[in-house]
């Protein structure tokens, strides 16, 4: 199942910290803006308006983003641990999987009804496949100690296709939009901790799994090494990857950033508890990245495996430009300070005359991780300062000499760099008044 990789995970309870202390910690530009709670261990599947279906191993329930119940959608008869729930790409149906005999079910989302789809054994993760109609299942067919197994799953029939099978318990999948099948090893032994840096971020690509051939580890592209194991995983629209990454020997555990070719770009928040189910929810031009614009965020299932099971919603936090100075139509010394950038990092200042604002940010793909946002287009940038090393909280504080002549006419705007020189995007701009 996606929330415990495996019954020995319940063994780590006493190396996590009690629940006051073992909460979900955002890195610079990312905020955790929302945490809410589920009753219980649960499974979760968002909609594309914010409103999740959660299924606790009885129930189906819709449930508004603040956590506000809306309906029931069905229930089983006797409690089973679950899984993972999946919203179908169309926003009519549910699939939900759960991990005690293997069973999947479709639940309707209007409300007419609970159907059993497959039933494939300990099955841990769904995602879903470019092609309409079809998904994929990370589950382990042949049962306890034996494997893992990748099948493609028809929705519509509940037929399926062995694809790969790999060692170790099951671990999380992902599409990306050209059909390729991301993966992360889990260590197959029984050592308890299992040992660190053993496993991989793995890729099988399209045209593989419509071979006919069964699939192994040997037949996937390595994306990157060194992780300690992985519960969940989720691609964006431009196929930046997001893997829950889990530390089973009691250290903290992370929300990695990955690029679309598994180069690793950020961590997103670290973590003293168990943290599974991502999932995106939002729209707009911006991403879910460091120094974006809200309008995509960041969802993750953390618990304690004893005092709380929270639905967290993390966003990006965006680096502020502001500026105080004298009052209107005076003259002295005023400040435009910058708050929220990378610690340690650096800027570069954009300057323009107020009067090229523009009524929304223009967005730019400058080949940077995210889209640039500029509050004046390129070509009415007038001038920019050398590169600017931000304080150890992400600040920096400009001086500026004002007059009633220049008032309300200047316009700044920084550009952000991480303590590498790696570009991560825009502040907000600030005029002079």
């Amino acid at each position: 199942m996606r929330l415990f990789n495996s019954l020995a995970l319940l063994s780590a309870l006493c190396l996590l910290a009690n629940p006051a202390e073992a909460q979900v910690d955002p890195n610079p530009g990312f905020a955790v803006t929302a945490a809410v709670p589920l009753g219980g261990p649960s499974a979760y599947g968002s909609l594309a308006d914010g409103r999740y279906v959660a299924f606790d191993g009885l129930t189906f329930d819709l449930y508004a983003s603040d956590g506000t119940w809306h309906a029931n959608l069905g229930s089983i008869s006797s409690f089973m641990w679950p899984s993972f729930v999946e919203v179908d790409p169309t926003g009519t149906f549910v699939i939900a999987g759960e991990s005690t005999n293997g069973n999947l079910f479709k639940v309707q989302l209007n409300g007419a009804g609970v159907t059993l789809l497959a039933n494939l054994v300990f099955n841990y993760d769904l995602t879903w496949d470019v092609t309409p109609g079809l998904a994929y299942v990370s589950a382990g067919l042949g049962g306890w100690g034996a494997g893992n197994d990748l099948i493609r799953l028809d929705v519509a029939t509940g037929n399926t296709t062995l694809l790969a099978h790999v060692q170790g318990p099951s671990g999380p999948i992902v599409v990306n939009a050209a059909g390729d099948v991301s993966y992360v090893t889990q260590y197959e032994g029984f050592d308890w901790p299992p040992p660190l840096g053993q496993e991989s971020l793995i890729r099988w690509d399209n045209a593989e799994l419509d071979t006919g051939v069964l699939l192994s580890e040997a037949d996937a592209d390595f994306l990157w090494s060194g992780l300690d194991g992985g519960s969940s995983m989720v691609c964006d629209a431009g196929d930046t990857l997001f893997l829950a990454h889990t530390n089973f020997a009691g250290d903290v555990n992370e929300i990695y950033q990955f690029s679309p070719s598994g180069n690793l770009l950020d961590t997103v928040c670290t973590a003293l508890t168990h943290v599974a189910n991502l999932e995106l929810v939002g729209s707009g031009p911006s991403t879910f990245s460091a120094q974006q614009p809200l309008g995509v965020s960041l969802r993750a299932y953390s618990t304690d495996f004893f005092s709380f099971d929270d639905c967290v919603t993390i966003d990006p936090a965006r680096a502020q430009l502001t500026w105080k100075g004298p009052p209107s139509g005076g003259a002295g010394r005023g400040t435009f300070k910058l708050t929220g950038g990378d610690p340690g990092g650096f800027a570069v200042i954009m300057v323009a005359n107020s009067s090229a604002e523009l009524p929304f940010e223009d967005v730019i793909d400058a080949g940077w991780r995210a889209p640039l946002f500029m509050a004046v287009k390129a070509t009415d940038i007038l001038r920019r300062t050398n590169v600017m090393p931000l304080d150890t909280k992400g600040g920096l504080k400009l001086e500026h000499l004002q007059t009633p002549a220049i008032e309300g006419k200047i316009l700044l705007q920084p550009l952000l760099f991480d303590a590498a020189m790696v570009p991560l995007g825009s502040a907000t701009h600030a005029i002079n008044q």
